[in-house]
């Protein structure tokens, strides 16, 4: 084995990529951090565990608006620049992140934890790349003066919104 543990071997093209990876996870990472960051004094003060509106206003209201945010910024923040690609793969890491975090937190056997984390791998973890993507584009597209609507942005929020509120109501 090489020196350099074996990169040696990878072009410049599978360089790039993992470098891409590398920033999209960092990113993240930096949006579950500050997600409940902002969104913890939220269930402290509703208490969504305890009532069913504080439950509503945090997953369908609270936890869209901050998460697709800081998603977007922590891309921002990471690649120098609003990119909806790296969007999609931060949203992607977001949902299997978020996802193992659920798993350990609300599942008390293995059975649980594995029908927790086949549901979400299958529906949330796509929603968050495709809402992170979504957000990302229509910043994207804001910058470059081609679409002054918000509708985008607008849709990433309604959409993780409505999916969360899916999840309360049932």
């Amino acid at each position: 084995m090489s020196r350099d543990g074996g990169l040696s071997s990878v072009g410049p093209s599978n360089r790039i990529t993992m470098s891409f990876l590398s920033k999209t996870f960092i990113a993240s990472a930096i949006a579950i951090l500050l997600s409940l960051l902002l969104e913890t004094p939220f269930g402290i003060l509703l208490k969504p565990t305890e009532n069913f509106y504080g439950a509503l206003i945090t997953a369908a209201l609270i936890a869209p608006i901050v998460e697709e945010t800081v998603k977007a910024l922590s891309v921002i923040y990471i690649a120098k620049r609003i990119h909806p690609d790296a969007g999609f793969f931060t949203g992607l890491f977001f949902g299997i992140i978020e996802t193992i975090m659920y798993a350990f937190s609300y599942s008390k056997t293995i059975v649980e934890a594995s029908v927790l984390v086949t549901v979400r791998l299958a529906v949330s973890v796509p929603l968050h790349a495709a809402c992170t993507a979504m957000f990302l584009y229509g910043l994207y597209l804001r910058k470059k003066n081609r679409d002054t609507r918000i509708t985008r942005i607008a849709s990433a929020y309604l959409i993780h919104g409505l999916f969360n509120f899916s999840n309360v109501a049932a």
